[in-house]
């Protein structure tokens, strides 16, 4: 899933010559933190936060006044976990996708593939620092891009989550997943995160295809896996209860 599926050209720029009053009359207008700023040539120049705005002394000053390092993009080849990884990473509301100018297109195909500097992280895909600013094709919000990540994980699909921990030693999706279609259930996603050290375990986070958890637990608990949390399952149990009480209540 590349980011250039969710790739939005509706939200409107703003120009290096903008003032600071205007610049946050189209935030405000759009319902956003951050603008990017993109000069006459279709180029990114720098990315604009309200609060910078807010905090500026002149409202007539021009946000070019305010613009600093290069800014915060991404390729349209990147994968959504890489586009997420950077919009936390810097907490913007908008990520640009930018492409490298046409005359350097071919050279730099390579290198957009290779880490970024600092400033823009460790992102595969990202623009690099020093080279000439590249040519500005949209933003993806925030909100489109967690929308993404949360359907990938199934979350909008029924079904119980269950949380688990098991040591990093012992930690293996394949095992993990043999031992849940063991119980005739099928996993529609898994979330994991490593350990953080110290001795701390491994979290792993499963969506099922059922709410009825008790057999599925008890396996993953008999196999050393800790169910340390569920949620929205239906326990067998209770529903055993429930029926044999509606047979009472027919005699």
């Amino acid at each position: 899933m590349k980011v250039r599926d969710l790739l939005s050209t509706a939200l409107e720029t703003l120009a290096p010559d903008d003032t600071v009053e205007a610049a946050l009359a189209r935030l405000l207008e759009q319902g956003v933190a951050h603008l990017p700023v993109v000069d006459e040539g279709g180029a990114l120049v720098g990315m604009i936060s309200e609060e910078q705005l807010l905090d500026a002394p002149d409202a007539e000053a021009p946000v070019r006044s305010f613009l600093g390092a290069r800014p915060v993009s991404v390729h349209p080849s990147v994968h959504v976990f890489d586009a997420t990884r950077a919009m936390v990473h810097h907490d913007l509301s908008v990520l640009p996708l930018t492409e490298p100018p046409a005359s350097a297109a071919a050279g730099s195909s390579a290198a957009a593939a290779d880490d970024a500097d600092g400033r823009n992280g460790a992102y595969a895909g990202a623009s690099t620092a020093g080279d000439a600013p590249e040519r500005y094709l949209g933003v993806v919000r925030r909100h489109d891009l967690f929308d993404r990540f949360a359907r990938m994980l199934s979350t909008q699909e029924p079904g119980a989550i269950l949380a688990l921990e098991t040591s990093e030693r012992d930690y293996s999706l394949g095992r993990l997943v043999h031992l849940i279609e063991q119980s005739d259930v099928k996993v529609r996603s898994v979330f994991s995160e490593p350990a953080d050290g110290g001795g701390s375990p491994r979290r792993v986070t499963v969506k099922l295809n059922t709410t009825e958890t008790t057999r599925v637990r008890h396996m993953l608990e008999h196999h050393g896996f800790d169910v340390v949390a569920s949620f929205g399952e239906q326990d067998e149990e209770v529903l055993e209860r429930v029926q044999e009480f509606m047979r009472y209540l027919e005699v």
